[in-house]
């Protein structure tokens, strides 16, 4: 049984961790921890404070919520960093719905949003996105036709990570292809200079195992 004073220790803490979730939560300040602790400059920093300070009965409650302000940390910053844009699993996506461009017009605003023109992982990540498509869009990727024929990715310049084409597809023309998608469709080729709209891809620092 914990004494009187260490309890009052510990519930002051613990007022101050929601001050603070609650601070992190509004600003996405990176370095809310400070409120706790000067000392504590960094996040990691945090459960051993508490180890040090709170007995046994508050770190199965205060450890769980240090991982979750991180994870609003994280969340808020990218946020912050990329709007419009969606996550899911370990890429952020936007896609562009008005916006009338070619491919290379394509290109030049993901970059202009610190992103990459879009290519898939697999089917799964294809049809989560695609979900937020238009039915009558059409839409760049960032997949094109290679000098040898093959198709490669416009980001890493390695061969594309997913090819899901659609019946009598890639189609040969005349000039270089380049990669679209339309809603409830797989890929398909289209001249270069075409104009659509886009997807573009900003790669997380986790990657898939």
């Amino acid at each position: 049984m914990p004494n009187p004073s260490d309890l009052k220790c510990s519930i002051l803490k613990m007022q101050k961790l929601a001050v603070v979730l609650f601070y992190v939560i509004i600003t996405g300040c990176p370095h809310g921890f400070q409120a706790i602790s000067p000392n504590c400059t960094k996040p990691e920093r945090l459960h051993k404070e508490f180890e040090e300070s709170c007995h046994r009965f508050c770190l199965p409650i205060v450890t769980p919520l240090t991982a979750y302000v991180q994870q609003l940390q994280d969340e808020l910053k990218w946020r912050k960093k990329y709007p419009g844009f969606e996550k899911y699993g370990h890429g952020l996506f936007y896609v562009e719905q008005a916006r009338l461009v070619n491919w290379a017009g394509a290109i030049a605003a993901c970059h202009r949003k610190g992103a990459q023109l879009a290519e898939f992982e697999d089917d799964e990540e294809f049809q989560a996105i695609m979900k937020k498509s238009s039915r009558k869009g059409t839409y760049w990727l960032g997949i094109i036709e290679g000098k040898d024929g093959r198709f490669t990715s416009e980001a890493t310049k390695k061969p594309a990570r997913f090819l899901n084409w659609i019946d009598g597809e890639p189609m040969k023309l005349k000039d270089r292809a380049c990669v679209a998608t339309s809603s409830g469709q797989g890929i398909f080729t289209q001249p270069c200079q075409q104009i659509n709209n886009y997807i573009c891809r900003v790669e997380l620092p986790l990657k898939k195992k």
